[in-house]
């Protein structure tokens, strides 16, 4: 999702930002929509063409997974 959101922030297409990582636009799509993993090399890579830190594709996950916590306990009870 943060791929997507710094993407079209910067106004960059996914067959440009594919270039520029040298993978396919479909590898781009596949990412954005989370069909694949991101590796920590292509991540490192991504922040680097986004130019950002690592860490911003971090930013907000710690309250996604407290919420899934939280519906996991709601459920085995």
């Amino acid at each position: 999702m943060r791929v997507r959101e710094r993407r079209t922030e910067l106004g960059i297409s996914q067959p440009k930002l594919a270039a520029a990582l040298g993978v396919t636009f479909q590898q781009i799509y596949k990412y954005e929509k989370a069909k694949t993993r991101i590796s920590a090399a292509r991540l490192y890579a991504l922040s680097k063409a986004f130019d950002v830190p690592v860490t911003f594709f971090f930013e907000g996950i710690e309250a996604g997974l407290n919420a899934q916590k939280s519906s996991r306990r709601r459920k085995a009870k």
